[in-house]
């Protein structure tokens, strides 16, 4: 497996990571709401392999709500065993397994896409993540960002 850092482009900051048959990228973006920004979000973006590379044209696409970037970092964090975005037609499946985090994604019949996630990538992601909620959230203060997820994730699970 490969990994790229976290970095800064054109679109903001991505966390990378590249599997045998996918990679994920996980995108900083404006939370559109009715084509207004309404905060920060992340967008998750899966393609499957092609050849040396990977088909981004044909890449699964889900821009998380407010609720569900909270439960994405309940999920990155342990507070949560797995979580399911689910759209008409398309999903993405993030769940903790031993040493690693497992993503599936569904678009149609017959496109899956799926990959592990080391802790790297993990932390890479999570970081990326929190970054986004303290800054939709308008607070710097990590203990009552972390205390906020404890509290979510309690509620998710039941």
């Amino acid at each position: 497996m490969q990994a790229a850092h976290a970095e800064v482009e054109a679109y903001g900051r991505k966390a990378k990571c590249f599997g045998r048959n996918a990679a994920l990228t996980v995108e900083s973006t404006p939370l559109l709401l009715q084509g207004a920004v309404s905060g920060s979000t992340v967008n998750l973006e899966l393609a499957r392999r092609s050849g040396d590379g990977y088909d981004w044209k044909s890449k699964l696409v889900i821009q998380l709500s407010e609720d569900e970037l909270a439960a994405l970092a309940c999920v990155l964090l342990g507070f949560l065993p797995r979580y399911h975005f689910k759209r008409p037609g398309k999903g993405i499946e993030i769940e903790r397994q031993p040493e690693k985090l497992f993503v599936r994604g569904t678009a149609g019949a017959g496109n899956i896409y799926t990959l592990p996630l080391p802790p790297g990538r993990v932390f890479a992601v999570s970081t990326l993540v929190i970054g986004r909620l303290q800054e939709h959230f308008e607070t710097r203060d990590t203990q009552v960002v972390l205390a906020s997820l404890r509290g979510a994730a309690a509620l998710l699970r039941n």
